[in-house]
C-alpha cells in the first residue's frame, strides 16, 4: 500500500491526525508544567493557578481539534442514531451513571486500591472496584481512632458524579489530628497554653524524627505546606464565655486517639490541682482608725 493510497483513506487520515493532536497536546502539557514549576517542590498560589489554567486551555484545544477532525463522521452518526440513543439512555440511566463514575474515577486518578477515601459521609479503605461499584472496608471517623468497623460497604460508582471524593491516603500512617478542651474561665490561659504546647511536644517526641520526614514528603507530594510536624495550640472562647483550647498534632494515625486521651487527662488533672489558677490580688486597706 503506497503513501498516496494511505492518505486517500479518510478514516486512516483522521486517526493519524487524532494521534498527532493528542501527542502534541500531551507534549505541550509537559513543557508548560516544567516551565511553571521551575523545579520547585512546593508551589505557591500563583503557580497552582497557572498550572490549572494551562491544563484547562490545552484540554479545550484538544477537544476542539478532535471535534474538527471528526465533525463529518459525528454528524452522520448522531443523525442516524438519535432515536436509538435516547431510548438506550432512558432505559439504562443508572447503568450509564455507574460507568460514567468509573470513567471519572479512572481518568482523574481519584483513588486506587488501598487508599482511604470519604464520599457522601462514607469513609473506608478501597479493597476492590469495577465498572459498576467500589468496595470499601468501613473506618471510624478520627474522633474514634481511625479503626475498622468490621463492615464492608459496596458503593455504586454513580455516587462519584454527584459527591466529592476525599482521598485520605496520607492519613493511613500519619495524620493531622486536632481536638479541643473546654474549661471554665477561672484559670490563667497563658499558663494553660504553654503547658499544653510543652506536653504535646513531649508526647510526640518518640516519633519526632519520622514525623518530620513524613511531613516533608507530604509537602513535596501535594505541593503545599501542610500543618506540622510541630504541635500547635489555639485559644478561643465559647458563647458561654468558657475557654476552648484547640490542639493540633501531627502524629501516627494509630496513636492519635491515645495521645488525645493522654493529653486531655493530664490537663484535667493539673487543672483540678489548681496549676493554672489566676494569681491572687491583695488590696491595701487603710486602718479603721486612720
Amino acid at each position: 500500500m503506497t503513501l498516496e493510497s494511505l492518505l486517500s483513506d479518510a478514516a486512516l487520515l483522521r486517526i493519524l491526525l487524532t494521534l498527532g493532536a493528542v501527542g502534541l497536546v500531551l507534549a505541550a502539557k509537559q513543557l508548560s508544567s516544567r516551565w511553571i514549576r521551575k523545579g520547585a517542590d512546593i508551589l505557591d498560589e500563583g503557580q497552582r493557578k497557572r498550572l490549572f489554567y494551562s491544563r484547562s486551555a490545552l484540554n479545550l484545544l484538544l477537544a476542539i481539534l478532535l471535534l474538527i477532525i471528526w465533525m463529518g463522521q459525528l454528524q452522520n452518526l448522531v443523525l442516524s442514531l438519535t432515536a436509538v440513543t435516547v431510548a438506550i439512555v432512558i432505559a439504562t440511566k443508572e447503568l450509564l451513571m455507574c460507568l460514567s463514575g468509573f470513567l471519572l474515577r479512572t481518568g482523574s486518578h481519584a483513588f486506587a486500591v488501598g487508599d482511604w477515601v470519604e464520599v457522601n459521609g462514607i469513609r473506608g479503605e478501597v479493597t476492590d472496584h469495577n465498572l459498576l461499584s467500589t468496595t470499601l472496608l468501613e473506618i471510624h471517623d478520627p474522633e474514634h481512632g481511625h479503626r475498622y468497623t468490621g463492615r464492608s460497604l459496596i458503593v455504586p460508582n454513580s455516587v462519584f458524579l454527584v459527591h466529592p471524593v476525599k482521598n485520605e491516603n496520607f492519613a493511613r500512617n500519619y495524620c493531622i489530628h486536632d481536638f479541643s478542651i473546654v474549661t471554665p474561665p477561672e484559670l490563667e490561659p497563658a499558663k494553660a497554653c504553654e503547658w499544653l504546647l510543652e506536653t504535646a511536644r513531649e508526647a510526640c517526641r518518640p516519633f519526632e524524627e519520622v514525623s518530620r520526614r513524613y511531613n516533608a514528603m507530604i509537602d513535596r507530594k501535594l505541593g503545599v505546606d501542610v500543618p506540622g510536624p510541630e504541635p500547635e495550640v489555639t485559644l478561643r472562647t465559647t458563647d458561654l464565655g468558657h475557654f476552648e483550647f484547640e490542639l493540633l498534632i501531627f502524629c501516627p494515625t494509630r496513636e492519635a486517639a491515645r495521645l488525645e486521651r493522654r493529653i486531655t487527662l493530664e490537663f484535667l488533672e493539673r487543672l483540678a490541682e489548681g496549676a493554672f489558677a489566676r494569681p491572687s490580688r491583695t488590696r491595701d486597706r487603710k486602718p479603721s482608725g486612720a
